[in-house]
């Protein structure tokens, strides 16, 4: 992993809870944080010049806010559009950092997000973990993993 993709997913990561859903990330975390549960995870796939998947778990029973904060609603809204407030937010994510990360000559195609309870993923064994970030959000956080084919972006980023 490298300093610079762990930066470039937290900045990139920071902005979009911030733009969308209103939430204001800080990388320091509370204890409070710290030990927040896992609500959900988000797994956006991702081909193109390389190949990988960037993983979002959301901690600390943010889903409904972020829902409504994403959505404009005044009333918590039921779980399948939370999922899918999420998931889009990871695609979002994902649709931002690649660029950053290979270049935006390069076109990825990002596959549908895939959101479920808890923290469970799934991932090719070849994969390795290209960049981490942590983000302290309202009373939660937000772990992001971004993983991939190690040896087509060394390639790539030279």
């Amino acid at each position: 992993m490298s300093d610079t993709l762990d930066r470039q997913l937290f900045e990139v990561s920071a902005q979009i809870f911030e733009d969308l859903v209103f939430f204001f990330p800080s990388p320091e975390l509370e204890p409070q944080q710290q030990d927040a549960v896992a609500d959900a995870t988000a797994q956006v796939n991702f081909e193109g010049p390389f190949a990988g998947q960037l993983i979002i778990t959301l901690c600390g029973n943010l889903l409904p806010q972020l829902a409504a904060n994403m959505l404009g609603a005044d009333e918590q809204l039921p779980r399948a559009e939370q999922y899918d407030s999420f998931g889009e937010i990871g695609n979002v994510i994902c649709g931002n950092l690649l660029p950053q990360v290979a270049g935006a000559e390069h076109v990825f195609r990002l596959a549908a997000p895939q959101v479920v309870a808890g923290s469970a993923t799934t991932a090719p064994e070849a994969w390795a973990p290209l960049a981490r970030a942590c983000l302290g959000l309202e009373e939660g956080r937000a772990d992001l993993l971004l993983i991939g084919d190690a040896e087509a972006l060394s390639r790539l980023t030279g």
